[in-house]
């Protein structure tokens, strides 16, 4: 048997989305002093506080975790002011889109959804058949909330929003969402993703919480990964009504979830001093970016993120090919369609710096 006729036509036509590892002869040079600015992760890394309470709960790992952790559900529905039936869990926020997917999506369904963000939303659609509307960010990067409201009918099941957006870091504010969800029907799948959210510092930023009763059918879905950094830990949220809870749990993997990952994730919700010190460094980072990028011939987009999406007038993967030669990693974007965009993490400030320089000296 070929393994054409063992996979499904329509899955050999899905392109598969895994971000690329750091080539041997970087690592073999740089080592340690390697500065990571591709993917979005937290340089902080976990709160100790979480570090103390996963080593000591390592003990334990015989054990299954329990399968719908009722224990970070808890501490989340306290913090939210929500009841627990109003969360779902999975691995990350990837897995969570799979269970949306498998849960709601027929084969036919009608979704909207936009170009240059999560390449695995289309991923998804595209494995359960689903007839896909994309449309274009504006010309600011920005999700164009008018044009996909005009792209909804009777007919579309589910629309997916990205707020911040990955990988731009621009965002919608509460004016054009409140404007968007006015009209629509309220069996309206709405997608709502705010993996960036405690990042999120504007006044006007639409929390998804203040649209959990606006809106009958909205799906938030928030991370540990980012802001409380626990990236290897895999633990993504969503918030919906609990009907759709139980909905997402019916197709949820019986142990997709780890309990270190749980530990870490209550125990990084209640260290304030460490919340606080991400919020500085994120914040800090934004202006150092500004302040020293303001010479170079760059476009420097607004963001809601830990990352900036920087245009210059070279191709994408050519300037990240020479800054990762000078031992500075960030994404391109080529992929996304921003063919002279790149992706950078606010890191600390010292690799902040060595970005910097990098860039400095390819530009100059």
């Amino acid at each position: 048997m070929t393994k054409q006729s063992l996979l499904p036509d329509h899955y050999q036509k899905i392109p598969v989305y895994r971000p690329t590892g750091v080539p041997r002869e970087i690592t073999e040079k740089f080592g340690e002093d390697l500065v990571n600015l591709a993917s979005n992760e937290n340089p902080l890394g976990p709160s100790p506080k979480a570090l103390q309470k996963m080593q000591s709960a390592l003990k334990n790992s015989f054990l299954y975790p329990e399968p719908l952790f009722k224990g970070l559900a808890s501490a989340l529905s306290q913090k939210l002011n929500i009841s627990t039936d109003h969360l779902h869990f999975g691995n990350g926020i990837e897995e969570i889109l799979v269970h949306i997917a498998n849960a709601l999506i027929h084969k036919g369904d009608h979704v909207v959804l936009s170009n240059m963000t999560f390449p695995l939303y289309t991923n998804n659609n595209k494995f359960r058949q689903a007839n896909e509307s994309v449309v274009p960010l504006d010309k600011n990067f920005v999700y164009d909330l008018k044009s996909i409201k005009k792209q909804i009918t009777k007919d579309t099941k589910l629309v997916y929003l990205c707020n911040s957006n990955n990988p731009t870091g621009t965002y919608f504010n509460k004016a054009e969402f409140d404007s968007f969800l006015e009209g629509l029907s309220p069996d309206l799948i709405v997608l709502y993703d705010e993996a960036y959210f405690e990042y999120a510092d504007a006044d006007d930023y639409p929390n998804g919480m203040d649209y959990l009763n606006k809106h009958k059918n909205i799906i938030i879905t928030r991370t540990f990964s980012k802001f409380y950094a626990l990236a290897g830990l895999r633990v993504g949220y969503s918030i919906q009504r609990p009907d759709l809870t139980k909905a997402l749990d019916h197709v949820k993997s019986l142990y997709s979830n780890n309990f270190i990952g749980e530990v870490g994730a209550i125990a990084a919700l209640k260290d304030l001093d460490h919340i606080n010190k991400t919020q500085k460094m994120n914040k800090d980072g934004k202006v150092q970016f500004l302040q020293e990028l303001k010479g170079l011939d760059i476009i420097i987009h607004p963001t809601q993120a830990n990352f900036f999406m920087i245009q210059t007038k070279l191709d994408a993967r050519k300037l990240a090919g020479e800054l990762l030669q000078l031992g500075v990693m960030v994404c391109p974007l080529n992929a996304f369609g921003i063919e002279n965009g790149i992706r950078v993490t606010i890191g600390t400030s010292q690799e902040n710096q060595s970005f910097f320089k990098a860039i400095g000296s390819i530009l100059s």
